[in-house]
């Protein structure tokens, strides 16, 4: 690293320190300011600066109110983040927005504020700080999508993605200033699911994050539409299909907020507002309508993952979806296959057997002791069995087409025998284990 020139001086950054840390962070850094110090120097040294090129000063304005550096001994002002209001209304932070007003009328000494430190600038400007009913929570790496200006500034990435934790915002730009990135709400949703799914959040904050936001019921479709597509790109036995259940358990837990209450529809989270009628969406363009016009396609296998989430939303008490089971098991086993083709297109077995048989491996108990003798008007059967809803029969009819197909030496792959002959093997041992129930009872 090259040192400095005689006779120059360093840059002198000040560091004010809008809280006071919690305990494991202060027990490395021993004070708040030390982490935002710490990071600066690395950037120093990243910048191929010594450290007698910086010289950074910490200044604790929460609980030395009014106590600043002057400005004529600083280069810049870095303002920290904060648990605390940036538009409270008490001796501190009022104080600290006056400081600002003043680095603010001059041009010299530069300044940086973060999260908070931002917030306050802000309201130094005049802009309205406050929470964001609207959008919520951010709390998870987001994407930031950059301006032009925000292009140029961070070296041509169209993208930034920084970890986020706040609900409170500037609301708008303050004269003079040049937006250099800013997030949506889909940007906002993806980026929050993907965080749970890949690290150990918890559901309910998770619910919370993507809940509060919506201003609409409708708006709720952004989270299904997300989830859905999240399961049709993963394998059927996927372990994420199970965190995403549970989390769509969590958000039926979620109260009502004030839009909810005044909507016109009269939804509540606990009903998962259009999510039934978005899973719908998904079933009308399924595997049998794969040539849609509008460019929607399902892959066997993302429609046998599909049939394994809504199985498993129905087993675990979150949807109902009971309906859906009749409608797999029927198109694979109830009808002649190079018959059911509702578009055209000639569909075999190997498109819609493992989805059926994932219902079996999926709801195969509860289906056979909860749903026998329940039946709804769209339960009808196929062309090859007559009659409505579960039934023992069906059952049965339908375990002796699984064998069937798992005994054909030709016109299936091995995969969908493999299929046939688990579903097969998972209703016998359903069958005996709950007639050895009974008969222990």
């Amino acid at each position: 690293m090259d040192s400095q020139s005689a006779g120059s001086r360093p840059l002198r950054i000040a560091i004010l320190e809008c809280d006071t840390g919690l305990p494991k962070a202060l027990a490395k850094y021993k004070r708040y300011g030390a982490i935002s110090s710490a990071l600066l120097e690395s950037g120093a040294e990243a910048a191929c600066l010594g450290h007698s090129d910086v010289e950074i000063s910490l200044w604790d304005v929460v609980h030395d109110a009014g106590k600043f550096p002057k400005l004529e001994d600083v280069d810049g002002v870095f303002l920290t983040g904060s648990k605390f209001d940036s538009f409270a209304d008490i001796p501190w932070t009022n104080k600290l927005v006056e400081y600002i007003k003043e680095i603010l009328a001059q041009d010299r000494v530069k300044l940086v504020g973060v999260c908070f430190g931002h917030q306050i600038i802000g309201r130094a400007m005049g802009a309205k700080v406050g929470r964001n009913e609207k959008q919520g929570w951010e709390v998870s790496v987001i994407d930031v999508d950059l301006t032009a200006e925000g292009k140029h500034l961070f070296g041509g990435k169209d993208v930034l993605s920084i970890y986020q934790m706040h609900k409170d915002i500037v609301f708008n730009y303050p004269p003079g200033v040049q937006a250099l990135g800013s997030t949506n709400y889909i940007t906002r949703v993806c980026s929050i699911i993907s965080s749970y799914l890949a690290n150990s959040h918890d559901p309910q904050a998770t619910a919370t994050s993507l809940v509060e936001p919506i201003g609409d019921t409708w708006d709720a479709n952004i989270i299904w539409e997300i989830i859905l597509g999240i399961v049709r790109h993963k394998p059927y036995t996927h372990p994420i299909l199970p965190k995403l259940v549970t989390l769509l358990a969590a958000i039926k837990e979620m109260p009502n907020s004030s839009v909810l209450q005044n909507s016109e529809d009269g939804h509540s989270w606990h009903d998962l507002p259009y999510f039934g009628w978005e899973a719908r969406e998904n079933w009308n363009r399924s595997i049998t309508d794969a040539d849609s016009q509008d460019g929607w396609s399902c892959t066997p296998e993302a429609w046998t993952s599909m049939n394994a989430f809504v199985a498993q939303l129905t087993v675990a008490g979150v949807s109902d979806f009971k309906t859906y089971a009749i409608w797999g098991l029927r198109e694979a086993l109830e009808q002649v296959p190079q018959e059911w083709s509702p578009t055209g297109r000639f569909v075999v077995l190997d498109d819609l057997l493992p989805a059926a048989a994932v219902w079996i491996l999926v709801a195969g108990e509860v289906m056979f002791k909860e749903w026998m003798g329940l039946e709804e008007p769209s339960d009808r059967g196929g062309k090859l069995w007559e009659g409505k809803g579960f039934s023992v029969a069906r059952w049965n009819f339908w375990r002796e087409r699984f064998r069937w197909i798992e005994a054909q030496t030709g016109g299936v792959t091995q995969e969908t025998r493999d299929f046939a002959g688990m579903a097969a093997k998972k209703m016998d041992g359903v069958e005996k284990t709950q007639v050895a129930g009974a008969r222990d009872f």
